[in-house]
């Protein structure tokens, strides 16, 4: 297996000109565009290597020297791509979810985006590629900062942990390996794993699940 951590060269952009994108809505929906269209052809096109710039511009309706203002090469791309997805999808999951204690809450939205990984093949497809530690690095992050938005730090050594940002890292990183070693060989249930997964971040966190069987 590949390390969980992949260290990758970030194409450097002036504060200027980041600040001009940024606010210029055509840059934004020609960004979308090709978030959108990398996803569509994601699940279309049979591995990962056969998904090039001159595909991914035609589906998006941009030009290829657009891409290359967004983003560096294909697999920069696709983890935006799927990062992008995976926001759109825990937004959505964490507005429907019901008012349950925080423990239970916290497994209602994992079966739910454990079950949409699951779902969509995309991210297993992804996952057993080259390009895999980059993604996880950036799932590791994306996590981490939603571990932490969320404060689900329960117990108060965890609330004032020294490293809180690595520490969240720490958690991230543990849930993702499960999640990611089951999405290759899904021999479990989405039950078991969100059971595995739940249980694991409630102990690292403080936070001791309600019974010896797990989080009810």
């Amino acid at each position: 297996m590949p390390p969980l951590f992949y260290i990758h060269k970030i194409v450097s952009v002036s504060t200027d000109v980041q600040t001009k994108r940024l606010n210029d809505p055509r840059a934004e929906r020609s960004r979308t565009a090709l978030l959108r269209a990398t996803f569509v052809l994601l699940k279309s096109e049979a591995d990962l290597p056969d998904l090039t710039v001159a595909k991914i511009v035609r589906e998006a309706g941009v030009t290829r020297p657009t891409f290359y203002q967004h983003f560096a090469s294909v697999s920069q791309l696709v983890n935006a791509a799927l990062i992008s997805r995976l926001q759109e999808v825990l937004d959505r999951i964490q507005r429907e979810a019901p008012n349950l204690p925080l423990p239970a809450r916290m497994k209602w939205t994992l079966r739910c985006l454990i079950g949409h990984l699951y779902a969509e093949r995309i991210y297993a497809k992804v996952l057993r590629t080259l390009a895999a530690p980059e993604i996880l690095a950036e799932l590791v992050t994306f996590v981490a900062a939603r571990l932490g938005s969320e404060q689900l730090f329960l117990s108060e050594d965890s609330q004032n942990h020294p490293y809180p940002k690595q520490f969240a890292e720490f958690l991230a990183a543990g849930a993702i390996w499960l999640v990611w070693e089951w999405l290759i060989a899904p021999t479990d249930s989405v039950e078991d794993v969100t059971e595995r997964v739940t249980t694991s971040l409630l102990v690292g966190m403080g936070g001791m699940p309600q019974s010896e069987g797990g989080v009810r």
